[in-house]
């Protein structure tokens, strides 16, 4: 999903929409079995006048199977 060529065709860059992206995911201490996902996102096109980054964080659990 990720080009870092700025020149590229809008066709490369509509298969790897994002010119930046990372994340990590972090076992939450004290909670065995939780996490933290946080990802960085940085799109290649403005987004109704977004010209910077995105980061999203949310949290994962595991879950029991009985």
């Amino acid at each position: 999903y990720v080009t870092v060529d700025q020149e590229a065709t809008a066709e490369v860059k509509s298969r790897f929409p994002l010119r930046e992206a990372n994340v990590n995911v972090r076992e939450i201490p004290g909670q065995p079995g939780k996490f933290e996902c946080v990802a960085h996102l940085w799109p290649h096109y403005e987004l109704d006048d977004l010209t910077a980054s995105v980061r999203l964080t949310t949290e994962l659990a595991t879950t029991s199977s009985g």
